[in-house]
């Protein structure tokens, strides 16, 4: 008896394994530094519960793990898009903005694709089956055609760093109301103008339009890369039932949603860690308050002119006794005031959550926005690109943040804008409100995108979470054959009216003229 319970529990054993631990191919091209923060805490999760994972990126997750096969792309960064690209970029609108992203993911495809580390990813994809691959479909869209190589049945699960852009909208067919909610390229809120709304809806057209030259381009280059006969990306997509995004309700616009849209906003941001040694003490003794001044991982402060570095050096001086921390990516030595302190690397999560510090001076990224709302610090937003000027509107509307052209500053408008925040208390008011919302959520994001993950394992992809629209004609999604059936109808019964009416108006008449005549 004991011995045919230990082979049951063995059984059951090994059936949980078989059941719990997955082998993932994670597709995640975005060369971004901060994004790959939120892939490492993604992956590192899904490892942490047993599954094997065969990374394909732009940088190596450190340290490393016994079940994480890495295939990087290490010098794409510098060999595609240099190290000021961003702020080149400043002054463009959202037209230039999405072209710009336009020419840059063919850039990263191209160089993807004829790079010699790519046929260590054809060897792989074509002689290994995975369970699930994950894929950031930011960029990069030919290499979901790695999925197909690895079996037409293999769920795909997309995610993205980004909030909700449009494009992963159209993937699900989820709804969009035009008329409240801004692309994420446009700086508005959800209360629009008319002219806004006429914006918007063009705005939105030129999207599709782009992207659907987009895909034709990415279809090209995955047929040259994966085969001739690898069926459509947008067959593939359809494979694609639920995409993890970066969005909260606390922070994002409310909208209607389909079911395998699943937000995972702030997945990144972990509780606090004592800050190094040299950053407490300079916290700690900032009793006026300290200002933290970063622009994230892709503008680099040392590459901003030296008329702009002139200007924001005069307002910081004048803000003393405040404090002023900077993250400063170079060891090139630059005059700042006595209240400036620049170091080379700064935990910014760990630096946004000390008591002291009151104002954070930021380029309004998502990641770096998140963590100002989960830590309930006040922002002063100098957007240059892409969403960063939506992200910042944002922050303003709900009275959080004010914000800054960096084409138009000058001296006093940065210090004003400093002391404005400063100096009135409802800014911190606000930011405290935002943050309790934020955070008030029934799981971590990260519980919740791990779930949803392995969801789509349990279930072979969710197809059950699929709009039947996906798998629609367009002329049925948006019942023009109805309105057109309709429009002949309604035709067809004016004509028949009209005919009736004609025959009664001619016997009337030819009945009249009888009885005059007689």
């Amino acid at each position: 008896m004991n011995g045919t319970v230990y082979l049951a529990l063995i059984f059951l054993c090994a059936l949980f394994e078989d059941a719990s631990s997955a082998k993932i191919l994670a597709i995640m091209l975005v060369p971004s530094t901060s994004h790959l923060f939120w892939y490492s805490k993604y992956l590192r999760g899904l490892l942490a519960r047993g599954h094997e994972i065969t990374y394909i990126g732009v940088d190596r997750i450190v340290p490393g793990d016994p079940r994480l096969r890495q295939i990087t792309f290490d010098k794409m960064r510098e060999d595609v898009l240099g190290s000021d690209y961003m702020v080149q970029r400043a002054g463009d609108g959202p037209i230039e903005a999405s072209l710009m992203l336009d020419r840059w993911d063919h850039d990263v495809s191209e160089y993807v694709k004829k790079s010699a580390i790519f046929r260590d990813v054809l060897r792989i994809v074509k002689t290994e089956r995975f369970d699930l691959v994950l894929h950031d479909i930011s960029i990069c869209m030919f290499m979901i055609g790695a999925a197909n190589l690895s079996g037409k049945d293999t769920p795909v699960v997309g995610l993205t760093p980004f909030g909700r852009p449009s494009w992963v909208l159209d993937v699900l067919e989820n709804p969009v109301m035009y008329s409240s909610h801004p692309h994420s390229f446009l700086p508005y809120g959800e209360e629009m103008s008319f002219i806004q709304r006429v914006n918007n809806v063009l705005f939105y057209m030129f999207s599709w339009i782009t992207r659907s030259v987009y895909m034709i381009e990415q279809n090209i280059l995955a047929k040259d890369a994966f085969g001739n006969d690898l069926e459509p990306l947008e067959k593939i997509l359809g494979r694609m039932n639920i995409i993890m995004v970066n969005s909260n309700e606390g922070l994002d616009f409310p909208y209607p949603k389909v079911p395998g849209l699943i937000h995972v906003g702030g997945l990144h941001i972990d509780p606090p860690k004592p800050l190094p040694e040299e950053i407490r003490s300079y916290l700690d003794n900032a009793t006026h308050g300290a200002v933290y001044f970063s622009l994230g991982t892709n503008i680099f402060t040392s590459h901003l002119s030296k008329e702009k570095l002139a200007m924001l050096s005069d307002a910081f001086r004048q803000l003393a006794p405040v404090r002023i921390l900077i993250k400063w990516e170079t060891d090139e030595n630059v005059k700042m005031p006595e209240n400036v302190k620049l170091l080379k690397w700064i935990p910014q999560n760990d630096v946004l959550a000390h008591p002291n510090v009151v104002l954070f001076f930021t380029h309004s990224g998502l990641l770096s926005t998140q963590e100002a709302v989960y830590h309930g610090v006040p922002l002063l937003g100098m957007p240059f690109a892409l969403d960063q000027h939506a992200n910042l509107k944002k922050c303003t509307d709900k009275g959080m943040a004010e914000g800054l052209d960096y084409t138009t500053m000058t001296t006093e408008i940065v210090l004003e804008k400093m002391r404005k925040i400063i100096g009135d208390p409802k800014y911190k008011e606000n930011a405290k409100k935002l943050s309790a919302i934020y955070r008030d959520t029934m799981e971590k994001p990260l519980d919740k995108a791990i779930f949803w993950t392995e969801y789509a394992l349990r279930h072979k992809g969710a197809p059950h979470l699929s709009l039947f629209a996906r798998r629609m004609a367009w002329y049925e999604k948006t019942q023009l054959d109805v309105c057109l059936f309709l429009l002949i109808l309604l035709l067809h019964i004016l004509f028949v009216v009209f005919k009736v009416l004609q025959w009664l108006w001619r016997r009337w008449r030819k009945e009249d003229t009888k009885t005059k005549t007689s």
